[in-house]
């Protein structure tokens, strides 16, 4: 179970929530689909792992993070928005039909970044494209963090032209980090995510 705060958020996300604006992310995700699968299988998610997908939208990166972790693991995307739910909703039952049921167990909730609770920490917190929307991304990271069971992954996959973010990949500051080949995605691994 999810709880955030404040009965009725407004979405921080700049584009809107149209269909042509939720259409527009469908297609954009086959071009960054790849790259993220890629991402988050170097930054250890895989088969059997539980994950919470931040800020969702029509759901792509929950359908990829599904794929990943197998038929019988929770994947659950996060969202302000109950119409982007409802896109990502009506995309994964049909995908779901599609592929005949082999990828994860899916579900979408509405809940506000970064105030999110579980009612257990997931084996990862995911997400494309989230932290240009975050007024707040240093508190939100480290909110974030707490959902993350000991040892398990943050991987946000994002542009690195956000001057808050650094272009470190030397493993300075707490972890190492990849760059991923042919992307700006830079996976950092820290042993101990609380301390951003």
């Amino acid at each position: 179970m999810m709880t955030t705060t404040g009965e009725h958020a407004e979405s921080a996300y700049l584009l809107g929530h149209s269909p042509t604006e939720l259409d527009r992310l469908v297609l954009q995700a086959r071009l960054y689909d790849p790259i993220t699968t890629h991402a988050l299988r170097l930054a250890g998610l895989s088969s059997g792992m539980r994950a919470l997908d931040v800020g969702c939208g029509a759901g792509d990166v929950t359908l990829v993070a599904a794929a990943i972790v197998g038929p019988t693991v929770a994947v659950t995307g996060i969202d302000a928005a109950p119409a982007a739910l409802e896109s990502a909703r009506a995309r994964a039952a049909r995908r779901g039909t599609e592929t005949g049921g082999g990828e994860g167990v899916i579900s979408f909730r509405e809940a506000i970044l970064p105030d999110v609770t579980l009612e257990e920490p997931v084996d990862a917190v995911i997400g494309r494209l989230i932290l240009g929307h975050l007024p707040a991304r240093v508190t939100a990271l480290r909110r974030l963090s707490r959902l993350v069971r000991p040892g398990g992954i943050i991987a946000l996959q994002d542009f690195d032209n956000h001057p808050h973010l650094g272009n470190n990949t030397d493993g300075r500051r707490g972890g190492s980090a990849t760059r991923t080949p042919g992307s700006n995605a830079c996976v950092r691994r820290s042993p101990r995510p609380e301390r951003w």
